[in-house]
C-alpha cells in the first residue's frame, strides 16, 4: 500500500512545481516598479491655450523593452525604417506620407493630441501617460496640422505628461 502512495506523490511533484512556478511568474508581473519620467527637458507647461484638440487613430500598441523615445514620422521611407528597426508588425503599407504624421512613442501611452496657439509656430501638445515597456504609434491626418499653409515656419512638438511636464520636443520644418 505505502508504496502506491509514494508512486502517486512522484507524479504530483512535477505538478506541484509546475503550480508554485506559475504562481511566482503572476505574480512577479504584478509586481512593477512605478514608471520612470523619460526625455530631456523638465520645464512646466503654463499659460499656453490649446486652439483645438487634434483626432489620431492609434495603429498599433503593445508592450516591449526598449529605450524611452519620442519618433515624428512624415515619409513612408521613416516609416519602414521605424518597424524595421524596432521589429515592430506594422505593414509598411499602413502608412500614408501624402496625407498622415506618424508618431510613435516608447515608454508612453498616447492620451490626447492639441493643437496650441503659436506666434509664427505651430505647436503641437501630445500628452502621454508614461507607461514601462510600452508602445504607441498613432497616425493622425496633416490637414489638421495646416501643413502646406504659409503662415508658419516650424511645427514644435511638445511630448507632455498628464502634468503637464516636458518630457521631450521636436522641432520640425513644414
Amino acid at each position: 500500500m505505502s508504496k502506491v502512495i509514494v508512486f502517486e506523490l512522484k507524479r504530483l511533484i512535477p505538478f506541484i512545481l509546475l503550480l508554485v512556478l506559475l504562481s511566482g511568474l503572476s505574480l512577479y508581473d504584478q509586481i512593477t516598479p512605478e514608471p520612470k519620467k523619460t526625455g530631456v527637458l523638465t520645464e512646466k507647461v503654463e499659460g499656453e491655450r490649446a486652439l483645438e484638440e487634434l483626432e489620431f487613430s492609434t495603429k498599433d500598441e503593445g508592450y516591449r523593452v526598449e529605450p524611452a523615445s519620442f519618433i515624428i514620422v512624415e515619409s513612408n521611407n521613416e516609416w519602414v525604417q521605424i518597424i524595421e528597426e524596432k521589429d515592430l508588425g506594422l505593414s509598411p503599407d499602413a502608412f500614408n506620407e501624402q496625407r498622415e504624421i506618424g508618431v510613435f512613442t516608447f515608454h508612453c501611452e498616447i492620451e490626447q493630441i492639441r493643437l496650441l496657439e503659436g506666434d509664427n509656430q505651430k505647436q503641437v501638445e501630445v500628452i502621454v501617460s508614461p507607461e514601462n515597456d510600452f508602445y504607441h504609434v498613432a497616425v493622425m491626418d496633416q490637414k489638421q496640422l495646416g501643413i502646406g499653409d504659409t503662415g508658419a515656419d516650424l511645427i514644435n512638438w511638445h511630448f507632455v505628461d498628464v502634468d503637464g511636464e516636458r518630457l521631450y520636443q521636436i522641432t520640425q520644418d513644414p
